[in-house]
């Protein structure tokens, strides 16, 4: 029989597996069998339903008398708390009462003791003034002080009380004799127990006895001078033995182990710690400063340099120290900075120009000194002398062993030299100058080193050079030196552009000095191209003059007009011309190393076009017959080679016209006129057609002047 009662009880409880598993009870697990029986299925249903009734009758029934015990519990429950409400009300009326009495008592209790207090305090007050009068009358008397309370080392606090006390009380007495011994004696006293108080408070600190030193900073503080001697004497003590390295190095961990005592001992700790500052930089720091530059002062530029370092140091240790509570300013660590290096900051920038004017006169000195030049004063253009000039020419290679020297007379290595000495004094303004004069002292280091780099380096150089450069003295054979001069000073340009650019114009950006600047440079710049566009119209000239002088010395007329074949020797070019090819043929290749862009373009096309103008006029000096004119046409090929090394458009289209006109040196009488309408003389001037046409020995015998009308 299948147990109802423990089938119902299971959690949770499903009816549907209780069904599935009653039918396999009551089948015996037989149900899908052909052996089932339904009646025994059917039997043991209704049995089951049967116990299920009686189960429920009997939960029924428990239920009534569960429900009837918390009926009578409730009931007991309701009666209870009734009665404890009844007594909860009695106990808030008696503490009512009670409340009531206490706050008459204590009325009571604050009245009598107003009372007592007036009773109290003028009897205290008497009581105290006896006892200074007891104190006061030992003063008076001529004997030495024997109260325990003056004599007793232990009784220092006390001791300190009651002769503050009497210090005020004697402040208030008049100046008689009666009184004037007492005030002495309680003055004397007065300073003893002040001296004795400030000795205690220091051999405390320097046991590290905190709530000591605590305890006489507040007795103190009602002294005259003890407070404030007893900071001194705090400031002092804390110093001993706290320097061992480098001052600057010190000072930071010096201050923070004292702002922890000063933060436990001082009420107005600040003021403290604002002093014991001023007092480091006041005498130590301030000392070991003047100390490092008065041994420097003999040397301008070590002392420029010790005292940006000791600055920039100090600056450091001002910003570490602003996170201690020192004032309330945030000015106030830059203006102590400021009042140490006073003195120097003074005169600072004054030393600052002399320095760094001292410093490029001696790098060029040793520059000059170096390369054996004698600098020397320029002289103007009407007063230098033929003799003068032609010892400026041998210097600078004209005549002399020296060839470079022009060239060597501009050192990128020096300019270099010189602008880090720029760097390094603009570096040091941005930190020992005020913001607000910082435009003006750059605007000053420019002003020198336009003077020393520009003015005195590159102008100078090319002034002498230019002085130099033989002006229509054949004599002496040009070298080109401004050329490979003009080269460097484009290198030494560009790096004091970029020292303007990058170091000078951002500390004057904003002020009235930037337009200054970038005008001062435009100026010096613009005397530069002018001093070189002169110097290169000069060595141009030379290089021509040269030219013209050696075809006038050495090509004679019989060159161009030889009897026969045999006397033209080789027909491939004269000496003259080898000569001259060879000169210029030079002059070109320095030309294309030392100059480059457009520089190159616009020095290339002037020189051809002046080469082949003395040319042209010198061949316009002589009269050719046939052969001549063959021996013409073969100079003028290599004249053309050696131009066309100059790559430029004009040179060659002047050369081809004037190869040209020599053709018609050589052309038959009778094809004269065709070739006058060849494509490059048909644009030419007639005259020219005429000049040229006249310089042929059968000119007049083959009736050559009527061709060209």
């Amino acid at each position: 029989m299948l147990d109802l009662e423990k089938e119902l009880r299971q959690e949770p409880f499903v009816v549907d597996g209780f069904v599935d598993r009653l039918t396999w009870w009551a089948t015996q697990g037989q149900a899908n069998k052909d052996e089932f029986d339904p009646n025994s299925l059917e039997e043991t249903f209704e049995d089951s339903l049967r116990q299920l009734k009686s189960l429920s009758d009997k939960n029924k029934k428990a239920i009534e008398e569960c429900e009837n015990a918390c009926q009578r519990v409730e009931a007991e429950e309701k009666k209870r708390l009734l009665k404890l409400e009844e007594e909860h009300m009695m106990a808030a009326n008696q503490f009512h009462s009670l409340d009531a009495k206490i706050h008459r008592i204590s009325a009571k209790a604050v009245a009598l003791g107003e009372q007592l207090e007036n009773v109290n305090v003028p009897r205290a007050r008497l009581v105290e003034a006896r006892t200074l009068i007891k104190y006061f009358h030992e003063f008076m008397s001529d004997d030495h002080l024997t109260s325990e309370v003056f004599t007793d080392p232990y009784q220092l606090l006390a001791a300190a009380d009651i002769i503050q006390k009497l210090y005020n009380l004697s402040i208030e007495l008049p100046n008689n004799e009666k009184f004037q011994r007492a005030k002495q004696k309680i003055s004397k006293k007065y300073e003893e127990i002040e001296d004795e108080l400030i000795r205690t408070f220091l051999t405390a600190q320097h046991e590290n006895d905190r709530e000591t030193m605590k305890t006489y900073v507040a007795t103190l503080s009602t002294f005259k001078l003890g407070y404030t001697r007893c900071i001194d004497g705090f400031i002092e003590e804390i110093q001993q033995g706290a320097y061992f390295r480098d001052v600057f190095s010190d000072i930071v961990p010096l201050c923070e182990r004292a702002s922890q005592l000063i933060d436990d001992v001082f009420a107005i700790s600040e003021s403290v710690m604002t002093k014991l500052v001023v007092t480091i930089f006041k005498t130590k720091l301030q000392v070991h400063i003047q100390q490092q530059l008065d041994t420097k002062t003999e040397n301008l530029d070590l002392y420029l340099t010790t005292l940006y370092e000791l600055f920039k140091k100090t600056r450091q240790v001002s910003t570490q120290l602003s996170v201690f509570k020192i004032a309330n300013d945030p000015e106030f660590l830059p203006h102590l900075q400021q009042n140490v290096f006073e003195k120097h900051l003074e005169r600072y920038f004054t030393n600052e120009c002399k320095n760094l004017t001292e410093k490029c006169h001696s790098h060029l000195d040793g520059h000059y000194s170096f390369i054996g030049h004698q600098k020397k004063t320029l002289p103007s253009a009407q007063g230098l002398s033929d003799a003068l000039r032609r010892e400026f020419q041998a210097r600078l290679g004209g005549s002399g062993t020296d060839g470079h020297l022009g060239a060597d007379l501009v050192s990128p290595d020096t300019a270099t030299l010189l602008l880090d000495e720029s760097k390094s004094a603009l570096k040091r303004i941005q930190l020992l100058c005020k913001p607000k004069d910082q435009p003006r002292a750059a605007a000053e280091i420019m002003k020198i080193v336009v003077h020393s780099l520009i003015e005195e380096h590159l102008a100078y150089a090319l002034q002498i050079t230019i002085w130099a450069i033989p002006s229509g003295d054949t004599k002496i054979e040009p070298q080109s030196n401004f050329l490979e001069l003009v080269n460097l000073c484009n290198v030494v340009v560009q790096l004091f552009d970029q020292h303007v650019i990058y170091d000078i114009l951002p500390l004057v950006s904003g002020s009235e000095h930037h337009a200054e600047c970038i005008q001062r440079k435009k100026d010096v710049l613009e005397r530069l191209e002018s001093l070189i566009a002169q110097g290169i119209d000069k060595t141009l000239s030379a290089i021509v003059a040269w030219v013209k002088a050696l075809l006038t010395a050495e090509q004679k007329r019989s060159d161009f007009k030889p009897e026969a074949i045999h006397d033209a020797g080789n027909v491939l070019q004269s000496p003259t011309c080898g000569k001259v090819v060879a000169f210029m043929n030079h002059q070109i290749k320095k030309v294309k190393v030392v100059l480059d862009g457009k520089n190159l373009e616009v020095v290339s096309t002037e020189l051809g076009a002046r080469f082949h103008r003395v040319l042209y006029d010198h061949m316009l000096r002589f009269e050719y017959n046939e052969i001549g004119g063959m021996l013409a046409i073969c100079d003028l090929n290599e004249y053309r080679k050696c131009a066309r090394e100059l790559k430029s458009p004009l040179a060659e289209q002047l050369f081809e016209i004037l190869h040209s006109l020599c053709n018609l040196l050589v052309v038959a009488a009778e094809n004269v006129p065709q070739v006058i309408k060849d494509e490059h003389l048909s644009g030419l001037d007639k005259t020219v057609i005429v000049a040229f046409i006249q310089l042929r020995a059968d000119y007049k015998t083959a009736r050559l002047q009527h061709v060209v009308r």
